[in-house]
């Protein structure tokens, strides 16, 4: 590993520590990451499990890092993130021992043939340049080495859409769900295999698949966009919820979290 105190950063990337840095303490609780982490783990534990050095690239508050370094204790398994509030939640949840950079992830300071596994969980969507990024990540691997990024959305919003009017649903997105995402590119997984393929990996996909109850879907809005709503949103949303619980409320959620897998050719 190289130097990571002077790490390239761009405005954007700023907005974007600033962001989730707001939810550093409680990002990942709850229901429906709890069940999303365990599944997205569970499809990649082989990879996680005989790599001998790991990268968590964008890595919040450490929840991934917990679970890879359960699975590969022997590994050399690295957090880096943006927002010093995530790296200093992830240190408490990881410990002292635990490597972690504060680094960009278009600009990874990360030496050439590095690294086994790269993880980024909805990370790479906040990256303009995926082309760039992606041939930088796909040079810190070493042969057969592989970037695992999750992509997509969840699904949520458009099954929760189908059960409410136009009217309710417009009212409801714009209080849970307003503009302040406008920096997220398209949901489409597209860019994300094309910057891949251009940068010379073969690509494999996954669905890591798993289950969550309708107060697992109402506490997730609350754990991941409360934050950022103000008293009038806030009472929007709530009375939405509301209106529709009485047909949600013993209803389960099937969820699919998408994984792309780039490997790097053994020679």
């Amino acid at each position: 590993m190289s130097d990571a105190k002077s790490p390239v950063i761009q405005s954007s990337g700023s907005r974007v520590a600033e962001y989730f840095g707001r939810l550093a303490q409680s990002y990942g609780d709850g229901e429906y990451y709890i069940r999303r982490r365990a599944a997205v783990v569970s499809a990649i534990a082989n990879e996680i499990a005989s790599a001998r050095r790991i990268v968590d690239l964008g890595c919040g508050n450490g929840r991934y890092l917990y679970e890879f370094r359960k699975l590969a204790p022997a590994a050399a398994a690295i957090g880096a993130d943006f927002s010093a509030e995530m790296l200093a939640e992830a240190r408490m949840r990881n410990g002292a021992e635990t490597p972690l950079i504060r680094a960009d992830a278009t600009a990874a300071p990360i030496r050439d043939g590095a690294i086994d596994i790269i993880f980024a969980s909805h990370v790479i969507q906040f990256v303009s340049d995926k082309d760039a990024t992606m041939r930088d990540l796909a040079r810190c691997l070493a042969p057969g080495g592989a970037i695992i990024l999750t992509v997509g959305g969840s699904g949520i919003r458009e099954a929760l859409r189908s059960f409410v009017s136009e009217e309710q649903w417009n009212q409801f997105a714009g209080a849970a769900f307003p503009g302040r995402r406008s920096n997220r590119t398209a949901r489409s997984e597209e860019p994300y295999r094309d910057a891949m393929t251009r940068a010379g990996l073969v690509i494999e996909v996954r669905d890591a698949l798993f289950t969550v109850m309708w107060a697992g879907i109402v506490e997730w809005i609350d754990l991941r966009w409360g934050p950022f709503m103000d008293q009038a949103q806030r009472d929007t949303a709530t009375r939405i919820l509301d209106e529709m619980a009485p047909q949600l409320s013993s209803r389960s959620f099937e969820i699919v979290e998408r994984l792309l897998i780039g490997r790097r050719a053994l020679s």
